[in-house]
This record gives C-alpha cells, structure tokens and sequence, in this order.
C-alpha cells in the first residue's frame, strides 16, 4: 500500500473515530452501585406544571403526569432517525424488571420492537401472561438535554439502566400524544412516555444540566 493510501486510510479512520467519539455521553459521576431492576417502578404524583419544548416541528406542550423512576434491564434498543415522531423521541428501550430479567423467565422469552411497538412470544405455556405484560415496557424517551440523548443513546440490549424523570402527556397543534400511567396496559397507547432528566449505566449516572421546568423537581 502506498504511502499516500495509507494516508487516506488513517484520514478515514480518524473520521470514524471522531463521529464515534462526539456521539458518546460525557463525563457522568460513578455510582458504585448495582442497579436493582428486581424493584417495580417508583411512579409518584407530581406538582410540575405544563412546559413547552421547542423542536423543530414548532412548539410542543408537555404536560407531566407523574414522576417516574424505573431500574430495568433492556432487552432492545431501537433507534428512530426518520419516523414521524423521531425529531421528539429518538429512542424506544424495551425494559423489562421484576422477575422477567432472570434466567428463568429471560430464557423462555423472544422480545422484538418495531414501529413504536413491542412484542413478545415463548412456547413455555407455564409462564402467566399478566405478569410479562405487568413488567415490561417499550418506553418512548424524549432526553431533557443533548447530554442526556448522549447518554441514551451510548445504551444497549443486554444492559441494566435506571432512568429517572416525569411521565408526560404530548400536545401540539393538530397533535396529541398520551402517556401511560399503569403498567398492565398494553397495545395502542400502552406505552409510557418519558421525560428523561437522569440516566444511570455502566457504573455511571448522568443528570441533565438543563434547568428544572414546569416547576420543582419530581420527587420520583
């Protein structure tokens, strides 16, 4: 190879590492601790009030339902870059918790995501449908920051997460995107929302640095 390929090649390589590098989270403070996704999700009332998000499709009104704090182990990541509502929530993480992350029930389970969906399947008939149902998500995530969309994004099937913010009901002109706020719901609409504002994985939390809308922080 002549000098003036390999050249290009080490052009080429720096690219791809500095695209890789300016997509992953930053900095973060180490936890020390073993994320529980044994627990049910904490969901608490909320005194935050409705606050407008600014996006490139015009202003939006999210109106906090709850404040949320769920400990989970992902079974899927599915990145949206083009879908109608990606400009708001470019990532859907299928979280499951309780007992389902266990060898036991993990094993006998086949998850999959697609358009703003998730399902699962087994051929284990001894496994209660109620509780898969009552323990598993696919969570839509609007990140509170660029640092917190960093952090999402760097998230993969096969880690454990915990994810702290508010439950949000979507509103714009013309547009209306609810949350769910039970866990044993299912199909349109089953799906809860999250305004993320912490992210913790890998032995690291991240906050978002931007300040606290619609009022005090959520006690979640």
């Amino acid at each position: 190879m002549t000098g003036r390929r390999l050249a290009a090649w080490a052009i080429l390589a720096a690219a791809v590492a500095g695209v890789w590098l300016a997509g992953r989270p930053r900095g973060g403070i180490a936890t020390g601790t073993t994320i529980d996704w044994s627990r049910e999700p904490l969901q608490e009332p909320t005194e935050r009030t409705p606050f407008e998000l600014e996006t490139r499709k015009g202003t939006l009104t999210l109106v906090p339902r709850a404040a949320y704090d769920i400990a989970a182990r992902v079974e899927g990541a599915e990145r949206y870059r083009f879908d109608d509502l990606a400009f708001l929530s470019p990532l859907d993480l299928l979280l499951t918790w309780g007992e389902l992350p266990t060898p036991r029930w993990r094993d006998a389970l086949d998850y999959s995501q697609s358009w703003r969906f998730f399902f699962w399947r087994t051929a284990d008939l001894s496994l209660d449908p109620d509780y898969v149902v009552a323990h598993s998500a696919n969570t839509h995530l609007i990140p509170a920051d660029e640092g917190i969309e960093r952090a999402l994004l760097s998230i993969d099937p096969g880690d454990d997460v915990r994810l702290t913010g508010l439950l949000v009901d979507v509103r714009g002109e013309a547009f209306r995107w609810p949350t769910s706020t039970v866990r044993t719901d299912h199909g349109d609409g089953g799906c809860e929302i999250l305004w993320v504002e912490s992210v913790e994985v890998d032995g690291r939390r991240y906050q978002s640095a931007a300040p606290a809308v619609g009022g005090a922080p959520g006690t979640g």
